[in-house]
């Protein structure tokens, strides 16, 4: 969790660097769940037209995402 300041204790200047770093990876991970989301790849049944292909992301369990 990104540190926060106060007006009578602000951060210092090792604590914003650690929260820029931490807000990098979570915009990170939040683009690529959003991404998931806005195409519907995880909600959707996958068609296949070929037996041997399966959805591995469904059999992999990424229901926790959405």
């Amino acid at each position: 969790m990104p540190k926060k300041g106060t007006r009578k204790r602000p951060l210092s200047p090792e604590q914003k660097q650690e929260n820029k770093i931490i807000s990098g990876i979570r915009i990170t991970v939040e683009h690529a769940i959003a991404g998931i989301k806005r195409l519907g790849c995880m909600t959707q049944i996958l068609r296949n037209r070929r037996p041997f292909i399966d959805d591995i992301a469904k059999r992999l369990n990424f229901d926790y995402i959405i």
